[in-house]
């Protein structure tokens, strides 16, 4: 089976790499006509995919996000990352992982004892939550009533309700959101104390306004695909390791 990676970042060249060290006749491509001849693909979204010179009847088409309702219309195969849960369990510790370094770095106080203020508790935040509570952060969760709020109540995590934010956002020292939709607007940002640090680890359309926030003076940053950029080689091996998977599972 020839397995082609089309594009994406760094992690999308080392899974390509671990994939030729597995004994798969494997190629990171730059350019869709470079995946002519692919029996599977490996595109990051379906539009990137379908851009890709590939005939239905022959290759099998996967995402890294998103869905593939386009693809599977057009008669493709196909089949997102975002499926299989495997998947989603280490990138969420490699970007649960990568958040902390990003906080870690360039602070002249430690976590340990810090007010530490989550939005979400899916995957990436409840893994996040656990590992600032192992050093001694104080953590609290801004979670809707539901499964998310249900987990964090069995973790022991100290919650507070999505909508009602604001007494945890006066103390908070650290914030993350998780949540891809926006939960903090200007009048929330302006409750944060001075020298809050504010993270984006969500996807579009995003939890905040970055630059309301740092026109308010907040110190605020998006950390979007954080795997490929804090652990190129990891991120890459878990890759690798889906498409692998899902390829045997679907072909």
């Amino acid at each position: 089976m020839k397995i082609v990676l089309l594009g994406g970042d760094a992690r999308y060249r080392r899974a390509a790499a671990y994939l030729e060290d597995w004994g798969c006749e494997a190629r990171h491509a730059c350019a869709a006509e470079e995946c002519l001849d692919a029996d599977a693909l490996l595109a990051p979204t379906q539009e990137e995919a379908l851009a890709a010179p590939v005939r239905p009847e022959r290759t099998l088409c996967l995402t890294q996000r998103g869905d593939c309702a386009l693809l599977r219309e057009r008669g493709f195969r196909a089949a997102s990352l975002e499926e299989d849960e495997e998947y989603l369990r280490a990138n969420a510790i490699l970007t649960a992982e990568g958040a902390l370094a990003a906080a870690l770095g360039g602070q002249e106080r430690a976590l340990l004892g810090s007010r530490c203020l989550l939005f979400g508790y899916g995957r990436i935040a409840r893994t996040l939550a656990h590992m600032l509570a192992a050093c001694g952060a104080r953590v609290t969760v801004a979670a809707r009533p539901g499964p998310s709020a249900a987990r964090a109540s069995r973790d022991g995590m100290p919650r507070v309700p999505v909508t009602e934010p604001e007494e945890a956002l006066r103390r908070a020292e650290h914030v993350w959101n998780t949540v891809p939709a926006p939960v903090l607007d200007e009048r929330l940002l302006r409750l944060l104390p001075e020298g809050a640090e504010l993270t984006d680890l969500a996807s579009a359309p995003y939890g905040f306004d970055i630059e309301e926030a740092r026109a308010l003076g907040i110190r605020a940053r998006r950390l979007s695909g954080l795997p490929g950029k804090y652990c190129p080689d990891s991120a890459g091996e878990v890759l690798a390791e889906a498409v692998l998977r899902m390829a045997k599972g679907k072909g």
